[in-house]
């Protein structure tokens, strides 16, 4: 059994091979119905690793923690909603997200597997899509502050695509690639426009990026580790 599998869990798991999930490339993880981890595959740590997570990441994101408590304000009510309707409905949840890095632009899948009797999830990411930016669709800019810091001294980055907002064009995303190598530490997490149309088009105006963005201003900063580590890509 994987020591990083609460042996509880393990009951839960009948159809799913413990094995081939360890040896998943990307990240799965089951959680309880209350969002507290039960079990993380080898990706999980790869991905910390990978991103320059500390020793004490494994007690932070181990077994136990809650998923959830990596972000904060609407989209965490978001994700709530999300987790609770694929208990409830017993039906597979499955959604597309970009996880791109510096170099490669990347589509993922994440499917959640509401398990028996709605006694957790088991989260499977997989990889879509993997090429090189494309310099013409999203031309490289420099990582100049004075550009993206708006009034606060705060700078919008989109959680999806990773682009930042321009401060004086407030619907400019630009493509950093520095800060999507290490965002700077001023960076809140928002979704733009695109992204919100994109990949969250029936959430309602309460997930849309003007009210998320408001939001998210003296909440977590977005290095934090996302809750759903989804790959361990660091290009």
């Amino acid at each position: 059994m994987s020591n990083d599998c609460d042996a509880r869990f393990v009951a839960l798991l009948r159809g799913f091979d413990l094995k081939k999930l360890d040896r998943h490339p990307c990240a799965v993880y089951g959680i309880w119905p209350d969002f507290t981890l039960a079990y993380v595959n080898q990706a999980w740590h790869d991905f910390a690793t990978k991103n320059g997570a500390d020793k004490s990441f494994d007690s932070r994101w181990g077994l136990g923690c809650n998923v959830l408590e990596a972000i904060s304000g609407p989209l965490q009510t978001f994700y709530t909603q999300e987790f609770y309707a694929c208990l409830l409905s017993e039906e597979i949840l499955e959604r597309r997200y970009e996880c791109s890095g510096p170099n490669l632009r990347r589509i993922m899948n994440m499917k959640a597997y509401p398990l028996a009797n709605g006694g957790g999830l088991l989260v499977v990411n997989s990889l879509e899509q993997e090429q090189p930016h494309d310099e013409l669709l999203r031309p490289s800019h420099s990582s100049d502050f004075s550009l993206y810091e708006d009034s606060n001294l705060f700078i919008h980055q989109c959680g999806e695509c990773r682009r930042v907002q321009r401060s004086a064009e407030n619907r400019r995303w630009d493509w950093a690639p520095d800060w999507v190598r290490r965002p700077p530490t001023n960076a809140v997490q928002c979704l733009c426009p695109v992204c919100f149309e994109c990949y969250y088009p029936s959430s309602g105006d309460e997930f849309s990026p003007s009210r998320l963005t408001g939001a998210m201003i003296g909440s977590q900063r977005y290095d934090a580790i996302p809750f759903d580590l989804e790959s361990p890509y660091a290009q």
